[in-house]
């Protein structure tokens, strides 16, 4: 019972000490960068779209099973999502 109540306390201590570490706030960093309000957007980076060509397909019975049984990640609209980014 004694070491449940250590552990209990150590895992408190930690989780309070990890939440004080999370209190800072950034403002801009390598990952999370705000662009300020009423300044144009000069690049998008759209990564691992999964995007698959038509001509790869035929819309036979397997590739439908594939996107209704599946995660299919949009794959039948693959090129109006590439698109869409032009």
């Amino acid at each position: 019972m004694k070491i449940k109540k250590i552990f209990l306390i150590l895992m408190s201590f930690i989780l309070i000490i990890s939440l004080i570490g999370c209190i800072k706030k950034f403002t801009c960093g390598i990952i999370n960068c705000q662009i300020k309000s009423g300044e144009d957007i000069t690049f998008f980076i759209a990564s691992d779209p999964h995007h698959l060509s038509k001509e790869t397909y035929d819309e036979g019975k397997a590739f439908e099973n594939f996107l209704t049984t599946g995660d299919g990640k949009l794959l039948h609209y693959s090129g109006e999502i590439i698109d869409a980014f032009t």
